[in-house]
């Protein structure tokens, strides 16, 4: 599918990304990206301490689909679960208080409720993973308005949010991953990265190319001849 997208053959949407990236964490079960994500996220959450990953893509729940379930393991043990709602370029489904069978409402918070529900004595947390440059507020404040009616404060903290720019900043030290150089070229390709300023070359180092010449002068010698000058001399 990676490949797909790189080449033009399909288009870059909100699956092809999230199936490339978590797919990816999925069979290399290395928790420091997802790790570095979540530090990433906002509000910060507070982790416990966990050795792997174990990730489903679009796990079918009560709920509907998010698009990401990750446990965090340590040892035989699962300490949290996470969800993830991913969204390119669209917002979230449902709006409203979240229905007694989970199968209406607000998206976010129907989704959190009902996982909740179904691992009552597990943290579980759900993370927004959008295209937005700055925290969308009004969604996730109407998402928290909704988890506190239901379920009290303390669910409405375990919302986080991210951006797609943040996590293709978290790649760019991933140098030794070709495969997630491709992932991270494809969030550039869909504009999802962060302008961090212009990359100025040094003089020092412009001076000692092959390509650059310092001083040159330019001599009157040099200007244009023929009909073409004369006739802007006359006009003058």
């Amino acid at each position: 599918m990676i490949s797909l997208a790189l080449r033009g053959k399909t288009p870059i949407s909100e699956d092809v990304l999230t199936a490339a990236l978590f797919d990816h964490l999925r069979r290399v079960a290395d928790p420091a990206l997802f790790r570095a994500m979540l530090h990433a996220s906002h509000p910060q959450p507070e982790l416990p301490s966990f050795e792997a990953v174990e990730i489903e893509l679009w796990p079918r729940t009560k709920a509907g689909e998010p698009d990401v379930r990750v446990h965090l393991r340590e040892g035989a043990s699962t300490v949290e679960t996470w969800l993830i709602e991913a969204k390119l370029g669209a917002g979230k489904s449902g709006e409203g208080e979240v229905a007694a069978d989970y199968t209406s409402g607000d998206q976010l918070a129907r989704y959190l409720i009902a996982e909740a529900a179904a691992h009552p004595a597990r943290r579980v947390s759900l993370l927004y993973l959008t295209h937005h440059a700055g925290r969308p507020d009004e969604d996730l404040a109407a998402s928290a308005a909704h988890l506190s009616a239901h379920q009290g404060a303390d669910l409405a903290k375990r919302l986080h949010w991210l951006s797609w720019c943040d996590v293709e900043g978290i790649l760019a030290s991933t140098r030794d991953d070709p495969y997630l150089g491709e992932v991270r070229e494809l969030l550039r390709r869909a504009g999802m990265y962060r302008f961090k300023g212009m990359q100025l070359t040094p003089l020092g180092e412009l001076l000692t190319t092959s390509e650059w010449r310092y001083g040159t002068p330019y001599r009157w010698t040099q200007a244009p001849t023929g009909p073409v000058a004369v006739d802007f001399y006359k006009q003058k």
